[in-house]
């Protein structure tokens, strides 16, 4: 009788062993120490405020301008470091990013030394340099610009003489050309839903506050269509694309321009809108970027008028118990500041006010272990929501897999990198058992304020 053939036990390599190991033990110090979840990054080479900052296809993440400069720098995760790239034409604030399928970032619009301007220019992370775009037909600021599914990007509202007006840029043709009319707003929020389509909500003019508002841009007729109205005039709110094709409206200016805790979610299979759970604190001003998990980090802002006090605070929406916790604090009071989700999991947040000086410093944030029901797929609006004048808007522009699997893309070995160090070790240590090699979360980005 020939004798039975045992399998042998799996091997796997050191790396991944390693970033388990080093995970666990860096997760055990930090929770030993009481070290929190932020960490700082390398600070940026200038202070900004108002703000983008968009991940590009390789990982690292563009920033560009602010109230007071044309410069722009791109942080290197890996490195931990920011480099400035060439300049733009002139300087921007209150403008839109969206990174395009090619890789570039449009930029378009935007405020410079008092004026609103129509002017647009591209990044190209192969020259790492901005050249001229084509021209908008309106000027705008405080718009939005997304991504569509067909490569094109939806420049929608915005302050100028464009309020009620929306173009596509084509970047194959470097051209933007009319498309449907739109209530007259600007501080609005653009999300492409799962159909391709875009949601307009709320958003507000200089005249006449901030409106309840909310419609429907379809790309195959080029028309908006109104789709109920939110519990009130809102503007300057974050919008994040949920796992389940939901959309989170967070916090935000209200009734008398005062910041609002509520949150409201829209349902686009009923084409409703119903009210969401209420944040630790009210908020404008701050971030909301989609992690890995489906969860949703908001991080900072300020919370009442006319003083615009700053917050370190932060909190996780989840979308599975339609509630919010408090996570640990930044390490920095901010107001404007920007936000990116990187390929690792964590988040980047850069600049921004602390009420005395415009920083130029940065943390990471590093979310707590994944659920079990983790969704690889899902980030701040699928990489294809924006906020008006938001600090990245629409930045990302696509998810797709990270670089990696391993501590160098997590950082385990820091106290911030021990639960994603740990999380991602095991992750791809199940995944390899069960097919046979690596396997790579997926991400994207999307950051507003």
């Amino acid at each position: 009788m020939a004798a039975m053939r045992t399998q042998p036990p799996p091997r796997f390599p050191p790396l991944l062993v390693a970033c388990v190991i080093a995970g666990a033990a860096s997760l055990s110090s930090a929770v030993a120490s009481g070290a929190g979840l932020w960490t700082p990054a390398a600070s940026m080479s200038e202070s900004r405020f108002h703000h983008t900052a968009t991940s590009l296809a390789d990982g690292r993440v563009l920033v560009v301008g602010g109230s007071v400069t044309l410069n722009a720098e791109v942080y290197d995760p890996q490195a931990n470091t920011f480099t400035p790239t060439g300049p733009m034409s002139i300087q921007r604030a209150y403008f839109a990013a969206v990174r395009l399928n090619d890789g570039r970032v449009l930029i378009t619009g935007g405020e410079s030394k008092s004026a609103i301007v129509a002017t647009a220019e591209i990044y190209d992370p192969k020259t790492n340099a901005f050249t001229p775009a084509a021209t908008m037909g309106y000027t705008r600021a405080v718009h939005t610009a997304t991504l569509l599914k067909d490569g094109r990007v939806l420049i929608a509202g915005g302050i100028g003489n464009g309020l009620s007006t929306a173009e596509l840029y084509d970047p194959q043709a470097n051209a933007f050309t009319p498309t449907g009319m739109m209530y007259p707003v600007g501080y609005h929020s653009a999300t492409l839903l799962k159909d391709g389509k875009v949601l307009v909500a709320g958003g507000c003019d200089l005249n006449n506050g901030c409106f309840p508002f909310a419609a429907v841009y379809d790309p195959g007729t080029g028309m908006f269509a109104m789709v109920g109205m939110l519990s009130q005039g809102l503007g300057t709110h974050t919008a994040t694309l949920l796992p389940d094709g939901a959309v989170l409206i967070a916090g935000g200016f209200g009734a008398k321009a005062t910041p609002q805790a509520s949150t409201e979610l829209f349902d686009p299979m009923a084409a409703v809108w119903k009210p969401g759970p209420m944040m630790s604190i009210s908020r404008n001003g701050h971030i909301a970027a989609g992690l890995v998990d489906g969860r949703v980090l908001v991080a900072g802002g300020y919370d009442n008028e006319p003083s615009l006090p700053p917050l370190s605070s932060a909190e996780l929406y989840d979308p599975a118990t339609n509630s919010f916790t408090l996570t640990d604090p930044m390490t920095t009071k901010r107001r404007f500041h920007a936000a990116a989700l990187l390929m690792n999991g964590q988040v980047l947040v850069a600049g921004g006010s602390d009420g005395s000086a415009v920083l130029a410093s940065a943390e990471l944030y590093a979310p707590p272990p994944w659920s079990s029901s983790a969704s690889s797929s899902v980030g701040a609006g699928g990489g294809a929501s924006s906020s008006a004048g938001s600090s990245g808007a629409g930045g990302g522009g696509s998810t797709g897999p990270a670089t990696g699997c391993g501590c160098e893309m997590v950082g385990a070995a820091s106290p911030a990198g021990g639960w994603m160090g740990l999380a991602v070790g095991l992750l791809c240590l199940r995944r390899r058992r069960r097919a046979g090699g690596p396997s790579r979360p997926w991400t994207s980005s999307r950051l507003a304020w």
